[in-house]
Parts: C-alpha cells; structure tokens; sequence
C-alpha cells in the first residue's frame, strides 16, 4: 500500500524470498555466467547512484559504508559512467546466454539507463515533505544498530552527513533558481516535518554511538559521532532550516511550478521508467486512469443498488461513518478482524499456485513514532535477523478510520500478495544478491493488487458483498490517485482540486488526502504505480491464456511472473512469451484454467 513515511520503506528494507518455477520454465543456476556476474560486480562497485531524490535503493545497500549522493556533479559523473555501462553490458547482450543471465543483464541495463535518464532533472525532484524526503532516508540508514562489524562503516556515514544536509539545501536553491518550486503549503508542512527528522537523525546516531561505546575499542569512534552530530551536523541542519524559512518559504506560490516546466511530461516520462519500467505519456495515462474510474463507479453503483443502501455514494459513504460494519472500537477489534482475514485467505490462497513459501507472517501494530506520518500501515518483509513477515497496521484514531477493508488489505501486503513475494525471495537459494536487492515499485504493488483481484475472482467474497464493495474501493483509490497524479498537465488543476477528488475515497483518513494531493503536485505520489502494475499484470496473463490455450493451468503463469524477484515488466512478458506448457491437458490443466 502506499505506507510512505518519506522514503518508502518498503523500498528501503525489502529482503529476500524463494525461487521456484513450474512447468519447463528454466532454473535459474547458483552462479551467474562469469562475464554477467562481472558486469553486474563492476556497475555496483562503480556507482552510488542518486535515484528520485530518496535512496537508491536499486543499488545501495543499509550496510553501505557510503550515504547516497546528493549533489548535482556527482549526479552527472554517475549517469555519465552508467551509461557507459549500459552500453557495454548491451553489446554484452549480444552474446548468447542462458534466460537467466539475460533476466539479469536486462535487469542491469534498466538500473543503469535510469541513472543516465533522470540526471537531467536532479533539480526537479523536492528533497521534503511527506513522499521522499531525503532526510527521512538519513534517519532509516542511522536507524539499523551498528555492530561490531559495520561501526567503522557507520562513522563514515555521520562524516559524510553534514555534507548530505547541505545537498538538501543546495538543491533547494537551485530549484528557486530554475523555477521548480514546490507549492507553498507543502515546504510549509516539510518545514515543520525537518524539524522532527533532524532530530531523530541526531537520536540515532546518539543510539548508534552509546551502542558502539559499549563494544569494545568502540570508544573512540562514539566520541567521534556525537562530536559531529552535535557540530558539524547540528549546524549543517540549521542551515538548512535557516533557508527554507528565510528563502525558500517566501519564494513560493500556491501552486508547483515544477509540474508547470516545458519539460513536466519527460521528467513524468522519465519516472514512469524508473517505477513502472515502461514509457507512459501523460495525456494517455490520465485518459485511461479515467476511463478505468468509470467502469469502477459503475461497478460500486450496481453493488449498492444490490446492497439496497443508498443511490448515491458520498452520501452511502457518510453513512459509513461510526458503523460497526465499518469501523473498528479498539486496537483489539482491529487485530482480530485483521486475524481473521489471514486464516480465511490462507485456506483460499494455495490452490492458485504450484506451491507456497514456508515463511511465516502475520500482524502487529505500527510503533507509535510512525503512526502519524502513515496512511494505514506498511509490510515488513522477513530478513536473517527476523525471520518473519509482519504487516504493521495503524491503530491509531479508530474513530476517523475506515476498516471495512480489512479482507483486501490481507490480500495484498500478505497472502498471496507481498507476503508471498518476500518470502519466496527471502527463501531463495539460487538468486544472485543483486538480483535480490532490485526493486520495481510497479511490479511489487501490481502484484499486491492483482492478489486482491485474484482472491476477489476466486470467490472470498461470495457471501460478503459488503466486503467486495471495499475490496472495489480499494482499486478506486489507486486508480484515482493515478488520474490526479497523471491531470496536473490540464489546465485549471490545483492541488486544492486534487484534494477535493481525492477526498471521494472513503478508505482514506480525513486530512492524509492534503497529504497525497501536495505529493501529486509535485510528481511524488505513487498510486499509478499500484494501479498499472495490475494492468499490466493482467494484461501478461491474457497473454499467457491467448498461447497455452486449452493448455492454459493459471499456476503455471504465477510461477512464471512471481519466483520472488521484482523485474520489468520486459522481462516478465519475455518469460511468458517462452514458456512452453508440458502439454498435461486433461483435468490438471482444465482444473486451473481459470480462476473459479
């Protein structure tokens, strides 16, 4: 879901799952062909690159001795060198090789091509607020603990700090300078949210540091790290405070002037690349997101004529207001109601796949430090140290929170949705560590949303239209989000009209919408991702059926397009397109055929 406190988290913590591939789809070998494998171990030991303003998470690891970059020279040196490696791992390509090693070396020439292709537009990318603030990044890469290990690593990190911070506010004026400025009323926000997030910087390093001082021969490097958290740091941050009230602040509008640029549709193009790994248009986008909100409209008003509530549906979703059916009275209503989603979901989920991963999941509540910078909550996939995938949900003021969605949120974050995507990566022995740390926005939330749509087809909700209702609710919202995010080229669109749509929700907490609307102002939103990632999901699976035909057995394509690792869609749609069935036939294969 969109659980973005700044830096998506997800991005930055996603780990490891399983591979395991049906049919005589090709297993990947343990080791990668010598000159992939090089290719790959030369582009990540010569880059750090700059991605979308926030962590890039692509390529840089939590344990990297190194904060990303975040200058606008280094930016145009690391786009310069990847696409010198793109174009060398493409003549690479040239070269037979197993489907494996093409998956991979595909998978490199997009990390790579997405550094060269975004390096023009450094300056229109918003350093604060809500969706990608690069100091929320600077507080996730302190927040992991420092081990004996890595404390070297660490400190390099809190060196290289103060410097990180200036970036911020350099880009800044250099956005005031160009005319790319974010609207008024989000830097005011991001203001008071870089208040909080330079002081949970400096109280990590803190933490980090008490912790390192308690190792032995750590003392001197916990000296080392509060003298520049509470110097060059503390000043650093001040600086940056000191401008956006003074200079920034003043300069700006009421509206973003960076969606307004000449060139808006090719830096929009650009990360269309980077999170859906496609080339969208704007005007064609937003005509198809709308198009598509129709059909949804139409299909929630056929279900209300069926439910006998009220015709028209901000005044049903009124009445949604305070009712049981709906909201949840405590912390502990939430959790069973969220509990008893998993165990019917777990009984439906496995006969849609060849085989499911063993690791375990399950529910717990959001720590209170983040329950007012999320919308409902975020998955926690599994990893070495907890060996468990957790999806933390926002308890927080039951008495503004819809919860009518609690079946379709399963769906997605876990079974047979990101769960399930995790844990096959995470139970993997046979993925390369770089194809294990790649991530596609896209193809991890169109997967969560075609798990809903999956289990809405294959009949959760038979004898719960009030549950369908919401699970159709939950696909309004992406394909909103997605027709306000893709409108800021027509004329008359403000954000405070983005707001007001966006409000329509009923799923949405009162006042995130502000949120989401200023984040669309500025290209930050991301909800066409989740929606066109199902599309094209969908669209890969008409594929499949059109060429199997009669031999069509619908695990078979899951196991094509999720062996846990997260690729573009180029090269899900190229594994789909080779797949030959083992022509079964017969009952096995007229059995899963199709979803019912």
């Amino acid at each position: 879901m969109n659980h973005r406190p700044g830096l998506d988290r997800r991005e930055a913590l996603i780990a490891g799952g399983a591979l395991w591939v049906a049919g005589t789809v090709s297993t990947p070998s343990r080791s990668q062909s010598s000159a992939v494998s090089g290719m790959v171990e030369k582009a990540t030991r010569r880059r750090r690159a700059l991605r979308d303003g926030v962590v890039p998470v692509v390529t840089h690891e939590i344990a990297s001795s190194n904060l990303p970059l975040n200058s606008h020279e280094a930016t145009l040196d690391v786009a310069a060198q990847s696409a010198a490696m793109a174009a060398e791992a493409k003549r690479l390509g040239r070269q037979p090789m197993s489907e494996d090693d093409r998956d991979t070396l595909d998978c490199l020439i997009w990390d790579l091509e997405r550094d060269a292709g975004l390096a023009p537009f450094y300056w229109h990318e918003f350093p604060l607020g809500y969706s990608g603030s690069q100091l929320s990044t600077l507080s996730l890469l302190f927040a992991a603990p420092a081990s004996t290990e890595d404390r070297t690593g660490f400190l390099q990190k809190v060196r290289q700090a103060p410097s990180y911070v200036d970036g911020i506010r350099e880009r800044l004026g250099g956005q005031l300078q160009r005319g790319l400025t974010a609207p008024g009323a989000e830097a005011a926000r991001a203001y008071d949210q870089m208040i909080v997030e330079a002081r949970e910087v400096a109280a990590n390093i803190h933490k980090n540091a008490d912790a390192i001082a308690a190792q032995p021969g750590g003392g001197a490097v916990a000296v080392e790290a509060r003298k520049i958290a509470e110097g060059a740091l503390a000043e650093a941050f001040a600086r940056l405070g000191d401008a956006v009230r003074a200079d920034y602040l003043p300069a700006l509008g009421d509206q973003a002037k960076v969606t307004r640029a000449p060139d808006a549709g090719d830096y929009f193009r650009e990360l269309a690349r980077l999170r859906i790994s496609e080339d969208l248009e704007l005007s064609e986008t937003h005509r198809r997101a709308r198009d598509r909100l129709a059909t949804i409209d139409g299909d929630l008003a056929r279900i209300r004529r069926q439910l006998g509530v009220a015709a028209d549906p901000a005044a049903f979703h009124r009445s949604m207001i305070g009712d049981p059916r709906w909201y949840v009275r405590s912390a502990d209503e939430l959790r069973s109601r969220l509990e008893t989603a998993i165990a019917q979901v777990t009984r439906l989920a496995p006969r849609y796949f060849h085989a499911m991963p063993k690791t375990p999941f399950g529910v717990a509540p959001l720590p209170e430090a983040l329950q007012t910078r999320l919308l409902n909550g975020f998955y926690l996939p599994p990893n070495a140290a907890s060996p468990r995938g957790t999806y933390l949900y926002n308890a927080s003021r039951p008495d503004i929170s819809n919860w009518a969605w609690t079946k379709p949120l399963v769906s997605h974050e876990l079974i047979p949705g990101h769960h399930l995507q995790s844990a096959l990566l995470f139970e993997s022995t046979t993925l390369p560590p770089y194809r294990k740390n790649l991530y596609f926005p896209a193809y991890a939330e169109g997967w969560g949303e075609y798990a809903r749509l999956l289990m809405e087809e294959g009949g959760f909700y038979e004898d719960d239209p009030w549950g369908l209702y919401a699970s159709r609710l939950l696909e309004r919202r992406f394909v909103l989000r997605a027709a306000v995010e893709t409108g800021v080229h027509e004329p008359g669109w403000t954000w405070q009209r983005a707001e007001t749509e966006l409000a329509t929700d009923p799923l949405t907490r009162p006042g995130t919408t502000r949120q989401i609307a200023l984040s669309a102002a500025t290209f930050r939103s991301t909800g066409l991702q989740y929606w066109w990632g199902m599309h094209r999901l969908l669209g890969l699976r008409s594929l499949a059926q059109s060429r199997a035909g009669a031999e069509f057995d619908l695990r078979d394509f899951h196991s094509l397009v999720m062996r846990g690792d997260l690729v573009p869609f180029a090269v899900a749609e190229r594994r789909v397109r080779n797949f030959a069935p083992r022509g079964r036939g017969g009952r096995d294969a007229a059995a899963h055929r199709d979803i019912r």
